[in-house]
């Protein structure tokens, strides 16, 4: 499962998965929930890498911000 997790006060806004060419794979705006390496839900995605992006709200100071990276699935 790949999720982000914190202790600091977030309100996720988006937390989205590419593949290598930019398709949305799969997306949630559920802090709690996270990608299981599934694409549309059913089928395993194939090992390569994909890329995330997850954009989210501060609480504290209410700014929104944006991190981005990538992620490997090896088998």
């Amino acid at each position: 499962m790949f999720r982000a997790v914190t202790a600091a006060g977030i309100q996720l806004i988006r937390f989205v998965i590419f593949n290598r060419w930019g398709q949305r794979i799969w997306s949630t705006e559920d802090y709690t929930k996270g990608w299981d390496g599934k694409i549309n839900q059913t089928d395993d995605a194939p090992v390569a890498s994909y890329y995330y992006q997850f954009t989210y709200r501060c609480l504290t100071d209410e700014k929104t911000y944006s991190r981005k990276g990538d992620v490997t699935i090896v088998k």
